[in-house]
């Protein structure tokens, strides 16, 4: 039977699922924005958030790009920085609940989880190097089939 979560410490389960909520709304946000932030596509977006990107293009001289990108950041940092915590809260429940809870141990397994530790941080620089050349490459599909403007 699975243990009960709640039961084991009900403020690290309350803090964890309100950090969750928290990370899918600011992240659910985020990405449902980016598309009318970076390539101007009319749909229903709040509209403090048009009026944020027009306040960064005219208070620090930026183009409608980078300002998009930085509304987009404001809400995808903290979305993510509340993944984090929910992750960390929860393993701390798993560990107390089925007591992995790390002793001292010898070398070889320290170096196992070394090794585990430089794995997942090697994958998830090729995923986020991977992210980024997509997003390069959409913005330079984008500017290919953007016509130039008419010169008089």
């Amino acid at each position: 039977m699975e243990y009960d979560r709640y039961q084991y410490s009900s403020k690290l389960f309350i803090t964890c699922m309100i950090s969750l909520i928290v990370c899918l709304c600011l992240l659910f946000f985020s990405i449902y924005m980016l598309p009318h932030l970076l390539f101007n596509w009319h749909y229903e977006v709040p509209e403090f958030i048009s009026f944020w990107r027009e306040w960064f293009v005219t208070r620090y001289t930026m183009t409608e790009k980078v300002a998009g990108i930085m509304v987009f950041l404001v809400f995808f940092i903290p979305g993510i920085f509340a993944g984090f915590i929910s992750y960390l809260i929860s393993n701390r429940i798993e560990d107390g609940i089925y007591g992995l809870v790390p002793e001292k141990s010898d070398n070889a397994e320290e170096g196992a989880i070394v090794k585990d530790v430089k794995e997942t941080v090697s994958f998830s620089l090729k995923l986020f190097i991977l992210i980024v050349c997509a997003v390069a490459l959409l913005f330079f599909v984008e500017w290919l089939i953007t016509a130039p403007p008419p010169t008089v």
